[in-house]
């Protein structure tokens, strides 16, 4: 079942009533709230709206991001990058000084 965005929403603001009626269990709730979670971390940003974070001691670089380049590249568009904020700019192993106009973190490694 592929659900759009505003169905979600609408079992989000249901999901606590729902299981305080009995509607549904606090399992279920949970992962209902789990999936709203993973939906906004899957999303893409606009280089506009925000570029991702340093973590402290990593002088200006940001952790490895997928983007999406104006360029077509063997990938479609899309690359692993990473952004350098002392130099304001985006670069890959394989290319330097990409155009990027949005970009969503990676998931985690697996355990």
């Amino acid at each position: 079942m592929n659900l759009q965005a505003e169905e979600l929403n609408e079992l989000k603001r249901n999901t606590d009533q729902w299981a305080r009626q009995g509607k549904m269990s606090r399992k279920e709730a949970v992962a209902m709230d789990e999936i709203e979670h993973l939906r906004s971390e899957c999303q893409w940003i606009s280089v506009d709206e925000r570029l991702p974070e340093s973590p402290r001691g990593w002088e200006g670089l940001t952790p490895a991001v997928l983007c999406v380049t104006y360029a077509v590249t063997a990938t479609g568009g899309m690359v692993i990058a990473r952004y350098d904020h002392e130099r304001h700019e985006w670069f890959s192993d394989r290319y330097k000084e990409i155009q990027v106009s949005h970009w969503m973190p990676l998931p985690a490694p697996p355990e």
